[in-house]
């Protein structure tokens, strides 16, 4: 019986204009990503995703479509196997865009681990499909279902890394912002997403269904949001174990790095580059300031990370509060060379044009050559490559 309903909704959904449309726009999107480099990449990957959702409202808006909801509302098999089948029917049809997302991420970021970003394709591919299945069998409206998905995706694309840190639970994009350190709890919330709107999609579905399957899909969907309180409650649990830890000191040269919340190697990195930064200044006899740093790894995000920046001076000392693994990558996540350079380099008191033009040169030399040099390995090739 599935396999037949199956076979049924492939053979109608091949001969469907929604679905040739959709895969004319595949060559299309691979135009769009692989040639046009300097839009932005996560609103790229967020497109794939708006697609990948829309496409798997058509698969569950099928039988309305057709004007044969009757016929699966009348059938013996439980509301939770059409919508199972559904998913899977998904997942075979956009396999197309899916690896057209891996590619995308291979090209783009060519030095990370291509586990991590299967990883990334699998969980974010896997909660737009649910999206897509659940908003087809809970909305009744089709164009609104289609509106939802809209807004939702171009949010994500469009939206400034913090707002998704914010929601860092729910994000299908957070970890593009460093694919080289995954936020493992992003992946967990992702996947426990999906779940939830899955139980959501069988328990709020228009199709009748009976009893016990309505209570399990229930306790299902409690048990999710349960999880999600409690990976809430592990970061706020970390971070004040964090809080009433001690500091470790590491020293690279001349700069003294104290940490906690993060490791002896990460600390290493940021204890290098300040060093590389003195040294590269005193070849030219640029006045610099060396400050001891301190720096602190939280894991909930704090309210004051929209607006307040990372890097503080405070006592003649630098203050990293991070907050994010956007912070840890150097390479597209936080520009650190910039804001170290600006924080440590002593400019005069500028009177003319010529003297700021002076000053901003010597500081984007100071910048490539540390980038040259590549402290602690910092930087991967392709990063070093494009500032060439």
């Amino acid at each position: 019986m599935k396999s037949s309903i199956l076979r049924h909704w492939l053979r109608i959904l091949i001969t469907c204009d929604y679905l040739l449309l959709f895969f004319i726009s595949i060559p299309v999107l691979a135009f769009y990503s692989f040639i046009d480099k300097e839009s932005d990449y996560t609103l790229k990957y967020s497109l794939f995703l708006l697609f990948i959702s829309l496409l798997s409202l058509q698969v569950a808006t099928l039988h309305i479509r057709y004007k044969t909801e009757e016929f699966l509302y009348l059938s013996i098999i439980s509301t939770y196997k059409i919508i199972q089948m559904q998913v899977l029917m998904s997942i075979f049809l956009t396999l197309p865009f899916s690896l057209l997302m891996l590619f995308f991420l291979l090209f783009k970021f060519p030095e990370a681990s291509i586990i991590s970003l299967i990883l990334i394709v699998i969980t974010s591919s896997i909660l737009a499909i649910i999206m897509g299945i659940c908003m087809g069998n809970v909305v009744r409206n089709r164009g609104l279902s289609m509106a939802i998905l809209i807004f939702f995706f171009l949010v994500c694309g469009m939206a400034y890394w913090s707002v998704h840190e914010k929601f860092r639970f729910l994000s299908p994009i957070l970890n593009l912002f460093n694919p080289y350190k995954l936020n493992i709890r992003n992946v967990i919330g992702v996947a426990m997403g999906s779940i939830l709107m899955f139980f959501l999609a069988v328990r709020f579905s228009r199709r009748f269904d009976n009893k016990k399957h309505n209570w399990v899909s229930l306790g299902a969907v409690m048990v999710m949001i349960c999880c999600f309180a409690v990976l809430w409650r592990f970061e706020i649990w970390r971070d004040n174990q964090i809080n009433d830890s001690s500091y470790k000191v590491v020293r690279d040269g001349k700069v003294t790095v104290f940490y906690k919340g993060i490791t002896k190697d990460e600390a290493c990195q940021f204890a290098a580059l300040e060093d590389a930064i003195i040294q590269e200044a005193n070849k030219l006899e640029v006045k610099t300031n060396m400050y001891p740093i301190y720096i602190t790894r939280y894991f909930h995000t704090p309210a004051w990370n929209a607006t307040d920046r990372p890097i503080q001076i405070i006592d003649n000392h630098m203050k990293l509060n991070l907050y994010s693994n956007k912070h840890f990558d150097f390479n597209y996540g936080t520009d650190w060379a910039k804001e170290f350079i600006n924080q440590m380099v002593v400019v005069d008191k500028v009177t003319t044009k010529s003297e700021l033009k002076n000053d901003e040169q010597k500081k984007h030399i100071i910048y490539t050559e540390v980038m040259k040099r590549n402290p602690a390995n910092i930087y991967v090739s392709s990063r070093i490559e494009y500032e060439k």
